[in-house]
């Protein structure tokens, strides 16, 4: 409810709940907090926070690095 109240698009159907799984979760990782977004924000807010997180993390992006934090940040990157 409070989901819906902060995203307007926010319509989730019975069908969401039954695909498979496309990527184990590890429970004890709060994923909002590592997008640092609030546990109610909206699809755009998480969108917009994981595209800059990405970009900050990802192998072509990191060129002036050191050869351990190139490895560092891929490893990030493909969690």
């Amino acid at each position: 409810q409070e989901r819906a109240k902060r995203d307007p698009s926010f319509k989730p159907k019975d069908d969401d709940f039954q695909a498979a799984k496309a990527h184990v979760y590890d429970r004890a990782i709060d994923y909002y907090k590592v997008l640092g977004v609030d546990e109610y924000a909206s699809l755009d807010e998480v969108k917009k926070s994981y595209k800059k997180l990405s970009l900050v993390y990802h192998p072509d992006k990191t060129a002036g690095l050191s050869a351990e934090q190139k490895e560092e940040y891929a490893g990030i990157f493909i969690e």
